[in-house]
């Protein structure tokens, strides 16, 4: 995965790398299964997953695919039976739904990203697209940022690729503005790139293409966004009023930033000063490195008994991050935030888990001199391992 970070050709608009991941069919089998596990579950948020036929988006085909009984049929059979040809599935945040491949794409990509460019405060996407469809639903387009596609099998993709130039040498300028559905006559200016299963291909940001794949496949996409400081520091400011409002609860930045105005009326000057901004914005960056700077939260809970001699485990380093904000604590686990009171308690146990060792409730409990009750620290843990920050320690 790594091999394509860092070494686009804008001029040309594509790189393309055979063989980058040698485990694509156990990747390809991972995805599959967490598409197939949404399936009638108690779902912890509604998944970003769309399915397409024949250039349309079809919500029915959403709602019939995730309320279908559970069965012992492929992912592939499952589609073919909601429409037999030309059918695909595209699904954001799929490392949301199962801690593998987020893992995977973690220590395979992510991990080289950020040593190359620097932590990805625009977030990052993992999506992935599934099925046998002639072309891109949405037909030829561009993304506004750089796609690092991976095909995971078990056959080949077709990708066409056009700089802007061509493509309105081909269809007009109009071409730039709206997708284009019959791009065939236009192929002449296009570099074709056949991708097969476990080759990546990076499109650079800004260039218009089309992926075709008349038989099942599989694809997983990267998607770093890029930094938008405006964006930035709204949630910010949207975070430090809330503060100051004593609104504790976990922003949702859809309605907040919309409120922002009414938010901001009535709170004074000071409470929105430097320092206060300089805090909020460093918890966004926080909340962003709790998840690897992946955009969307965990949903992957860890269904476990947890009583006080659970042995429990930090997963990751990253996972577990927090800052005082006025005279609260906010603890970020893998893109969720827990608002919590009893800040000199809460910071000594985090100290005790960041050390990385094995530890149960009952060790936590002797951390902090009985400070907190048993039934609060069971408390505590649950909801650490429901966000994914900590697991159950495999003692055997």
């Amino acid at each position: 995965m790594k091999d394509l970070i860092g070494n686009c050709r804008r001029e040309v608009g594509y790189l393309h790398a055979e063989s980058v991941v040698p485990f694509h069919d156990w990747l390809r089998e991972l995805v599959e299964h967490a598409l197939l596990s949404l399936r009638r579950r108690n779902l912890r948020r509604v998944p970003r997953l769309r399915i397409f036929s024949e250039n349309g988006t079809r919500d029915d085909f959403t709602s019939e695919f995730l309320n279908s009984p559970v069965s012992t049929d492929s992912l592939e059979c499952s589609l073919r039976a909601l429409w037999p040809v030309d059918c695909c599935a595209a699904i954001n945040d799929i490392g949301c739904w199962s801690t593998q491949i987020h893992e995977y794409v973690r220590d395979n990509f992510l991990a080289t990203w950020i040593d190359e460019f620097g932590p990805s405060l625009g977030g990052v996407d993992v999506y992935a697209f599934i099925g046998a469809y002639s072309a891109t639903p949405f037909g030829v387009h561009k993304d506004d940022e750089d796609s690092y596609l991976y095909n995971l099998g078990p056959n080949e993709k077709t990708v066409h690729v056009w700089l802007p130039a061509d493509l309105v040498a081909c269809f007009g300028s109009d071409a730039l503005r709206r997708p284009v559905f019959n791009y065939r006559p236009g192929l002449s200016r296009a570099a074709t790139i056949v991708i097969k299963p476990g080759d990546g291909l990076l499109i650079c940001r800004g260039h218009y293409h089309v992926l075709e794949s008349p038989k099942y496949t599989v694809m997983l996409g990267i998607a770093p966004y890029l930094f938008d400081s405006n964006a930035f520091l709204a949630k910010a400011v949207t975070r430090a009023v809330r503060c100051a409002n004593g609104k504790t609860s976990e922003v949702h930045y859809g309605c907040d930033l919309d409120a922002l105005a009414s938010l901001l009326h009535g709170v004074s000057q000071e409470s929105l000063s430097t320092e206060s901004l300089g805090i909020a914005l460093k918890a966004e960056v926080l909340r962003l490195r709790s998840n690897n700077y992946v955009l969307n939260p965990n949903a992957c809970a860890e269904n476990v008994a947890v009583d006080s001699s659970t042995r429990f485990r930090l997963l990751h380093a990253d996972y577990l991050q927090a800052i005082k904000m006025g005279e609260q604590l906010h603890v970020f686990a893998r893109g969720h935030e827990l608002v919590l009171d009893q800040v000199e308690v809460v910071a000594l146990l985090l100290d005790r888990i960041w050390v990385g060792a094995v530890f149960s409730v009952e060790e936590l409990i002797q951390v902090v001199d009985g400070r907190l009750t048993q039934l609060a620290a069971i408390a505590l843990m649950r909801s650490l391992l429901d966000c994914g920050a900590i697991g159950v320690a495999d003692i055997s």
